[in-house]
């Protein structure tokens, strides 16, 4: 009882938070939190970004699938870029900007999409020169980060 009595009375001398300690207070948390936040937000940028790489290369690497298969049965298109499109269950190659609207462009699963999707990935294999056997393998979006688009390429060689 007699602790909770001395307790009840400060001494003249003590003296609480004065109001410009706590906006001080307030201030250095606020930057902290600002600063953690700001942070987060660019590594969820990055794991985005890092994710529709991924997928690009996935979509890159299945049109080489494709083309290997295809080019066993039929002979691959020559003089303009292409992809190949897998229109139920039969595979056919799309001649790039040849059809309103325009083929080759998927969704991150390889699918045909007609309307606007995030992301949107534009497939376009170019053929070899004259006489050659190398293709080019290119898959293009706009990037997460805002500075335009980003592109995956790979190259495939055919022998006969």
């Amino acid at each position: 009882m007699l602790a909770f009595r001395l307790n009840k009375y400060k001494p003249i001398n003590s003296r609480g938070d004065t109001i410009l300690e706590v906006v001080i207070a307030i201030t250095i948390l606020s930057l902290l939190l600002t600063g953690a936040l700001a942070l987060t937000q660019k590594n969820l940028q990055d794991e985005r970004a890092s994710q529709e790489h991924n997928d690009a290369l996935q979509l890159a690497q299945s049109q080489i699938e494709e083309m290997r298969a295809y080019a066993t049965k039929k002979v691959l298109p020559t003089g303009s870029n292409f992809c190949l499109i897998n229109n139920a269950g039969q595979l056919a190659p799309q001649i790039v900007g040849a059809v309103v609207p325009t083929p080759c462009i998927v969704d991150s699963g390889g699918a045909e999409i007609m309307t606007a999707t995030e992301p949107e990935y534009t497939v376009s294999i170019t053929p070899p020169a004259a006489l050659g056997t190398l293709y080019r393998i290119s898959v293009t979006w706009n990037s997460v980060t805002g500075h335009g688009n980003d592109n995956v390429t790979l190259y495939y060689q055919i022998y006969s």
